[in-house]
C-alpha cells in the first residue's frame, strides 16, 4: 500500500478581524481549535495527529475599553478609516515603534483601497438591483442610499462601466 502524504500536512491558523463586532465582544481575541471526541467506540489519536485547524477572531472595539492596547490597538489604528494617514503614521511610530516605510505606506494603502473597493462594489450591485427590483432610476435609488452628493457621479461612473461589462 502506498505512503500516504498525511506528514506533510502543516497546521494552518485562520485569522478574522472583525472591525464591527456585536458590543460583547469588542476588544477580544478569542482562539477555536480542533479536539478530539469519540462518538462510537474509544480510540486516541495525538494531538499532533488532528489539530490542523486554529481559528483566530480578532474583535476590535476602539477606545473606552481596557484591553484596548497591544495588538487590538495596533489594528484599530491601521484599519480605521476614521484617523488620516498621517496620524496612523506617527501613532504607529510612537506608540509601537513601527516606522512606516514606502512599501509599507503602500501596501496600508492598498488595504484601506481594497475595503473601499469593497464598499463601492457593493453600493453598485444595491443600485442595480434597485432599479431592476423596485423600478428606480439611478437618480433615486441614490437617495434611497443616502449616498453624499459630492459621490453620486463617481457612482455613475462606476454603474456605466459595470452596465457595459454585463451587456458584452
Amino acid at each position: 500500500m502506498p505512503d500516504s502524504c498525511y506528514e506533510k500536512l502543516k497546521k494552518v491558523y485562520s485569522i478574522w478581524i472583525c472591525s464591527n463586532p456585536p458590543k460583547y465582544r469588542k476588544n477580544t481575541i478569542t482562539a477555536y481549535s480542533m479536539n478530539e471526541q469519540n462518538l462510537v467506540g474509544n480510540v486516541t489519536e495525538k494531538e499532533e495527529n488532528y489539530d490542523m485547524l486554529t481559528v483566530l477572531t480578532v474583535c476590535l472595539g476602539g477606545f473606552g475599553d481596557e484591553n484596548y492596547e497591544g495588538i487590538l490597538r495596533m489594528l484599530d489604528v491601521l484599519l480605521s478609516d476614521r484617523i488620516l494617514p498621517e496620524e496612523k503614521k506617527k501613532i504607529l511610530k510612537n506608540e509601537f515603534d513601527i516606522a512606516m516605510t514606502k512599501t509599507m505606506e503602500r501596501e496600508a494603502m492598498e488595504m484601506c483601497n481594497l475595503s473601499q473597493g469593497i464598499v463601492d462594489r457593493t453600493t453598485i450591485n444595491y443600485i442595480i438591483s434597485m432599479m431592476k427590483n423596485l423600478n428606480l432610476s439611478e437618480k433615486e435609488c441614490m437617495e434611497a442610499l443616502d449616498i453624499p452628493e459630492e459621490h453620486r457621479e463617481l457612482y455613475h461612473m462606476m454603474l456605466q462601466d459595470k452596465m457595459e461589462i454585463s451587456h458584452v
